[in-house]
């Protein structure tokens, strides 16, 4: 009787493990892609280069880093699958760390408050995440 119930548990425990980082894994998704949603496209963010959203990183438990500046006549390009990959690593208890390395990230999020509304709804996220896994 005792390895049943300890199997049980075990189960539950995994189950549960499972289901809380599927929804930290998509709620930080949703989080950064809304954050980095061009005002062209109904997000926050100003897109004139491309380069501060471009320079968006993501990284497990230490702060990304990357170039601080773009080329002024160049057009830049964000590609979402560094962000992927860092969420596909990702274990309970890793700290996820998204950030700009672009020089004046901290000038725009004080004027267009991108990152700050999308850490407002936060919760949104992570509630509309566990309904679609209880679905």
């Amino acid at each position: 009787m005792p390895d049943n119930f300890e199997t049980t548990i075990n189960t539950i425990v995994l189950d549960t493990e499972a289901k809380l980082l599927a929804v930290t894994r998509q709620s930080i998704q949703d989080l950064v892609d809304d954050i980095q949603t061009p005002v062209a496209k109904g997000g926050k963010m100003r897109v004139k280069t491309g380069f501060l959203r471009a320079s968006g990183l993501s990284s497990l438990n230490a702060p990304p880093a990357g170039p601080s500046r773009g080329e002024s006549d160049k057009q830049y390009v964000y590609s979402g699958d560094p962000i992927n990959i860092t969420l596909g690593q990702m274990e309970i208890g890793d700290i996820f760390y998204w950030g700009w390395t672009a020089a004046y990230a901290r000038h725009r999020e004080a004027f267009d408050g991108f990152l700050e509304s999308g850490l407002q709804k936060w919760q949104t996220y992570v509630d509309a995440n566990v309904r679609k896994l209880k679905s």
